[in-house]
């Protein structure tokens, strides 16, 4: 039920920020536009997050491991004047 919701989140996000322009033409100033556009380019940004963490957690449930990436090296601090 949760990737239903939030895929169609994802998806009214989409068709909104594509229709936006034209159904809100008439209907809000031409700088007002520009904040629902942000809005829905957050808002579906957010989604396709949790879309995407979502399927880690699938992945993860279903058996599948992950190796972490080698640390790289850090330069020692070198501490002048004392």
């Amino acid at each position: 039920m949760a990737r239903q919701h939030v895929s169609a989140v994802l998806a009214a996000a989409r068709d909104g920020y594509g229709a936006a322009r034209v159904d809100l033409r008439d209907a809000v100033p031409v700088h007002a536009l520009g904040g629902v556009l942000r809005m829905y380019e957050y808002e579906g940004s957010r989604a396709a997050a949790m879309e995407r963490a979502m399927g880690l957690v699938e992945r993860a449930l279903a058996g599948e491991r992950w190796h972490g990436r080698p640390r790289r090296p850090t330069r020692p601090t070198v501490i002048i004047g004392r």
